[in-house]
């Protein structure tokens, strides 16, 4: 499903959990960004953007508009003063490389976004804590009073998670497993294992 259509599902489903009036966790997963060139739903395809830019950062700029606007029909909504928004990428992209299609290099530079947008927060700061995307879900939870550590996850507001630097060749190794698949190896390997 494209992020558009996914997005005006998803707030059809946020107005309906809100209605019950109990606590909920609503969790959306956008497809847009992912490689090797992102996917662009229709509803972007007139989108003016830099005649020259390849394939991905069209995709990144699609995505950006796509989120801001729903996160503006939350905070502009009845809702907005119970609802604590988050947003996080799965793990690194190194968008510098994409424009020339490299993928997998500059790794020290890349960090995971994690963003917590609440009313009752007052201004802003930054956590500089070593993590990973494991961490966030238990940030959150930690945010919210209800625990500060679980099997995968540490609250990055209290400690940090990672007992190793970003240039360790462990964690280095690590990252680079993924992007040196492709989405043509994986469908070969699904096709071979339905054999």
């Amino acid at each position: 499903m494209d992020d558009d259509d996914m997005l005006r599902v998803a707030w059809n489903d946020f107005e309906r959990l809100n209605k019950v009036g109990k606590p909920f966790l609503f969790s959306l997963l956008t497809i847009g960004t992912h490689t090797p060139s992102g996917f662009i739903p229709r509803s972007c395809e007139g989108l003016e953007y830099n005649e020259n830019a390849v394939p991905m950062l069209r995709a990144v700029h699609c995505s950006d508009l796509l989120v801001s606007k729903f996160i503006e029909q939350i905070r502009s909504s009845s809702y907005a003063a119970n609802t604590i928004i988050v947003l996080q990428n799965d793990h690194p992209l190194f968008y510098k490389n994409a424009i020339d299609g490299g993928f997998g290099d500059g790794l020290k530079d890349e960090r995971d976004l994690f963003v917590i947008l609440d009313d009752d927060l007052d201004g802003e700061f930054e956590i500089k804590k070593r993590g990973t995307s494991f961490d966030t879900f238990t940030t959150v939870l930690g945010y919210l009073g209800i625990l500060d550590e679980m099997n995968f996850g540490r609250n990055l507001l209290s400690r940090e998670s990672l007992p190793f630097d970003a240039d360790d060749e462990f964690f280095v190794n690590a990252s680079r497993i993924l992007p040196k698949l492709s989405y043509d190896e994986a469908v070969r390997a699904q096709q071979e294992s339905n054999k």
